[in-house]
């Protein structure tokens, strides 16, 4: 009935975001959004880390 529909969407362009975190590890999820932005890719800082934990990559800080 109901379930995800636009994480597909957002899929098509996961080899953008997975070579940005990779070129900068620390890199914050709204400076992906903005990247996102200006190659007209809507989407939440919530959609991109829910890609990143889909590909095993998660955004916390280890201390």
């Amino acid at each position: 009935m109901g379930g995800d529909r636009r994480s597909a969407e957002l899929e098509k362009h996961s080899a953008f975001i997975l070579s940005r975190v990779e070129e900068k590890p620390d890199i914050f999820l709204c400076e992906i959004v903005a990247d996102l932005a200006s190659k007209d890719v809507t989407a939440s800082e919530n959609a991109v880390s829910r890609l990143l934990s889909r590909h095993g990559i998660t955004r916390k800080k280890r201390l």
